[in-house]
């Protein structure tokens, strides 16, 4: 799983859904990395569309709170959500 995608999904576990937008403000990601995250998480049934109004929004599917709540999930998913630092 790409870093990406892990900070995505990161978000998620504590957000129930989100817009595009919301995803890229909460990781730093630029746009076009958080849909290929999205694209690639959803083609795994990590997450669903959630229909928000008038428009879309994403969170986790059933697949997806499984691996979030099972050792390997959290390990993977426990990220920082801005790029490291090296002294």
């Amino acid at each position: 799983m790409r870093d990406d995608e892990a900070k995505i999904l990161a978000v998620l576990t504590t957000h129930e859904h989100c817009s595009t937008a919301e995803l890229r403000d909460a990781t730093g990601l630029d746009t076009r990395r958080v849909r290929q995250a999205v694209v690639a998480l959803t083609f795994r049934s990590l997450l669903t569309a959630v229909p928000d109004g008038h428009s879309i929004a994403w969170g986790l599917s059933q697949r997806g709170r499984s691996f979030a709540g099972s050792i390997r999930g959290r390990a993977i998913l426990d990220v920082p959500s801005t790029p490291r630092q090296t002294p």
